[in-house]
């Protein structure tokens, strides 16, 4: 069963980020393979500053020393001719995030857009256990909500252990 074998975490649900930044959440990820984030975007606000995705590791999930964690594994769907404003379920492969490498800008083109970040927990630096997720504030209405699926659990049971 999927609920056996992943750990499914609701980081942020879905809501308007205009108002508040959604600050960097962590999930323990040192009993599983992978950590996969889905960020689901509705309508990006047109206007202001600071809208991005970023990641960071920790050594648990209070953030404790913390460090960047480069995004190189990233899709989305955002179709050919630029839009996302249809359904779709074709992902893309996108190029490594260039610069500080661990955050994403958003522009007005990615409204209505999946994202898709994946990250192989034995790529984290010794003695980091956690990868947390920040959404930016906007000044323009902006619909985001995140969720992460744990994969490849190390030491599987019934029902998974907490991963926050």
């Amino acid at each position: 069963m999927f609920a056996q074998e992943a750990k499914v975490v609701n980081i942020l649900p879905p809501k308007d980020i205009s108002a508040a930044a959604h600050s960097v959440a962590y999930v323990d990820v040192s009993n599983y393979q992978k950590a996969t984030f889905f960020v689901q975007l509705g309508a990006v606000g047109a206007t202001g500053s600071s809208k991005n995705i970023s990641f960071k590791q920790a050594a648990n999930t209070s953030g404790s020393s913390s460090a960047n964690l480069p995004i190189v594994n990233h899709w989305n769907n955002i179709t050919a001719i630029g839009s996302a404003s249809v359904a779709n379920d074709t992902y893309a492969k996108k190029a490594a995030v260039a610069s500080s490498g661990n955050t994403l800008a958003l522009t007005a083109s990615t409204s209505n857009v999946m994202h898709i970040f994946e990250f192989d927990t034995d790529e984290l630096t010794d003695g980091k256990n956690a990868i947390g997720i920040g959404v930016a504030t906007t000044s323009a209405a902006t619909l985001c909500g995140v969720t992460a699926i744990l994969s490849g659990a190390r030491y599987a049971k019934a029902l998974p252990p907490s991963a926050l």
